[in-house]
């Protein structure tokens, strides 16, 4: 999330329920979008509770995560930057948080392909943790 004149995340805390599927509760909370009290502050996101049931599975595996939409439907812009970008950082502040995930491939309907080519990419792009700590670098 982030104000809505920011292109960049902003950390927004949350309480999620201690389960054995932290990662999938994580990007739960995430796709769901600014609960009220953060839209009152000014945060915004391209998820909403649109998006919230957007999410399939997040499983890892030896610290290689895989995140499966069964659609992106509702996600308002996300073909165009910098919404994608902030969408993808998101997604990507939320899991590389925890640090036994060493990689993310996301995945739309069981596809990686699929899934990048929906954000307007050609090939499936597997996230690693060394491409996430240059990203926060900046």
């Amino acid at each position: 999330c982030g104000p809505p004149d920011a292109l960049e995340t902003a950390w927004v805390y949350r309480d999620v329920e201690e389960t054995t599927a932290i990662l999938t509760a994580t990007t739960r909370q995430l796709i769901a979008g600014p609960a009220e009290e953060e839209q009152a502050d000014g945060y915004t996101s391209a998820f909403s509770a649109e998006t919230a049931g957007l999410l399939s599975s997040a499983q890892i595996f030896s610290g290689a995560v895989q995140v499966d939409f069964n659609s992106l439907e509702g996600l308002v812009g996300i073909d165009a930057e910098p919404i994608r970008t902030q969408f993808l950082a998101d997604l990507n502040d939320s899991l590389f948080q925890y640090d036994q995930v060493a990689s993310v491939e996301y995945r739309l309907r069981g596809s990686c392909e699929s899934f990048w080519e929906a954000l307007g990419a050609a090939t499936c792009d597997v996230i690693t943790r060394a491409d996430w700590d240059a990203q926060e670098a900046g």
